[in-house]
């Protein structure tokens, strides 16, 4: 069953880690609310994700760079990818990136091929 979520503090941010224990694909989403690019990457994110089968198990875990700038800056460096807005990271465990894009890297090709996996 995929989820929405959204990260605001450190226990947010290891319920998100706890899903890839429980078999869930985890993606997170981070963008700024007040950037055009990224308003209009999130966008076709979001077309993206509802395309997504009810059934997936795919956890897609958002967070604002803006108001949530240092749980940002934590999952950065606890995954080891550089911090950038707009910005998709693939999780591959607990602690560690598959994939991580940004900007218009962010594709849907990619993202269903990720999720294909």
């Amino acid at each position: 069953m995929k989820k929405l979520l959204n990260i605001k503090n450190e226990k947010d941010w290891e319920d998100v880690k706890d899903l890839t224990l429980n078999n869930y694909k985890v993606v997170i989403f981070k963008y700024s609310p007040i950037c055009y690019t990224s308003t209009v990457v999130e966008k076709d994110f979001d077309s993206w994700y509802s395309k997504v089968s009810e059934s997936a198990n795919l956890c897609v875990a958002k967070v604002n760079v803006i108001s949530e700038r240092e749980i940002s800056q934590l999952i950065s460096k606890e995954l080891n990818v550089l911090h950038q807005s707009p910005q998709a990271i693939w999780l591959a465990g607990t602690k560690e990136a598959k994939w991580d894009a940004s900007h218009y890297e962010i594709s849907d090709s990619k993202l269903d091929e990720l999720l294909a996996e």
